[in-house]
């Protein structure tokens, strides 16, 4: 059972590398794509950094939730350029909500992405001043910090009396 839990880290990291790469490609495309095959150069480049890396390395092949935390935290910031780029859509909203809501199960720590994405939901809707979809996209955040985390933070404040658990860890 060891074995197949290394191996599903193995493939989220693998899978973080490729989100990585997706990052790239949209942080640079370029309206006219006159340089794509450069684009693409470096957005392999800073796949390869990530995959590279020694640590991340040695932390996708262990059995530890930084790996999927990094996976959703690297979601959230594709989707949130993605949203700058392109615009609000029910789809990268819904895609939002999920990714957000499945962070802040693999780690609580990022609950501080919020205002990032906020502000990347905000720029998204300002050109049209589509406030209907930047609403639209806030509920669908709550839906999914509910469906996949708020079950967790109930849980934790019957048990601790504390939504997070993290005094009880502290002590």
């Amino acid at each position: 059972m060891v074995h197949v839990a290394r191996w599903v880290n193995v493939l989220l990291g693998a899978l973080m590398v490729w989100v990585t790469y997706r990052i790239g490609l949209a942080v640079l495309r370029v309206e006219k794509e006159t340089n794509r095959q450069g684009n693409k150069g470096i957005a392999a480049g800073a796949a390869a950094i990530v995959a590279f890396n020694p640590q991340f390395v040695f932390m996708s092949g262990a059995i530890n939730n930084d790996i999927i935390a990094g996976l959703f935290g690297s979601m959230l910031l594709w989707l949130g350029v993605s949203i700058i780029r392109d615009g609000l859509s029910t789809r990268r909203s819904i895609l939002l909500a999920l990714a957000f809501g499945l962070a802040l199960m693999a780690k609580f720590n990022l609950a501080f992405a919020l205002p990032l994405v906020e502000l990347a939901l905000l720029i998204g809707a300002w050109p049209k001043r589509d406030w209907r979809g930047f609403i639209t996209a806030n509920v669908f955040l709550l839906i999914g910090i509910a469906l996949f985390a708020g079950w967790w933070f109930v849980r934790n404040y019957q048990l601790y009396g504390e939504p997070t658990g993290v005094q009880r860890m502290n002590e």
